[in-house]
């Protein structure tokens, strides 16, 4: 348990000292700290408006750096030779690859959470504290966000592990068009009008691939009136979700490490 405790740490401190990781904060955040200096709505509007863009740019950056660091993480170790040090050391290849890619998501993790305490903060410092009265929608949205980006650099990992890093990292991004597009289609009158083996296909891609689209609550936490489902019911579904597909990401992934040459 040391051992996956120091590689998650070791992969954090790494990924933070990366230079595209730290273009992508800088820019995240640049642009959080000025959008609201550009608003001449009124309140309820800007709040609205401003919450929508915030978590926006929240999500944005959270994928980016998902995609960026998965799909780097694990070559940049082969590459510059540290994995055999690590394996030669009493370390198994299940340890490394199970802590590489919790270092990973813990790094998603911090990054989200250092822009939601921006977030919260930004309302004293513009003095605009109608702001507030969207918090706890805001935290909603920013925990789904955690967990989307935590699934997509897990599934962009699982892919580094046997790609290169230009194909996981392009493959990734691919999964999160592609799983938008999909239930876009699935949800729409379209779908009904396509033959059975059609909608197979379709429905098929849809359980395979992972489901993006259910951590997209940014119009319940904009219009909090208007929730249609029930919150600690759909919380439940989602996190159950995420768990169990990142414990079969990470089952098939060891697998695969496990396996390849060195």
């Amino acid at each position: 348990m040391r051992q996956l405790f120091l590689i998650i740490v070791g992969t954090v401190q790494e990924a933070i000292h990366r230079r595209a990781f730290l273009v992508i904060l800088f820019v995240g955040l640049l642009f959080m700290i000025a959008i609201p200096s550009m608003s001449v709505m009124s309140p309820r509007q800007e709040t609205m408006v401003l919450t929508s863009a915030m978590l926006g740019i929240i999500q944005i950056t959270g994928i980016s750096l998902a995609i960026t660091i998965g799909s780097n993480t694990l070559p940049t170790e082969i590459d510059n030779r540290t994995v055999y040090l690590m394996l030669s050391k009493p370390l198994s290849r299940y340890h490394f690859y199970i802590g590489k890619a919790l270092g990973i998501i813990c790094t998603i993790i911090s990054v989200i959470t250092l822009m939601s305490c921006v977030l919260f903060i930004l309302p004293f410092l513009w003095q605009k504290p109608y702001w507030y009265n969207q918090l706890p929608s805001m935290i909603e949205g920013v925990l789904m966000y955690m967990a989307q980006c935590s699934l997509l650099s897990a599934v962009t990992f699982f892919f580094s592990t046997f790609l290169t890093p230009m194909v996981a990292f392009f493959l990734g991004g691919g999964t999160l068009i592609l799983s938008s597009i999909i239930n876009a289609f699935i949800n729409g009158t379209v779908f009904n009008k396509l033959s059975w083996y059609a909608q197979f296909g379709l429905k098929t891609l849809e359980y395979i691939l992972p489901n993006y689209s259910s951590y997209n609550v940014q119009n319940s936490v904009v219009h909090p009136e208007q929730q249609l489902y029930n919150q600690a019911t759909y919380w439940a579904s989602v996190f159950g979700y995420s768990v169990t597909y990142l414990a079969i990401l990470f089952l098939v992934g060891v697998l695969i490490f496990n396996k390849r040459e060195l």
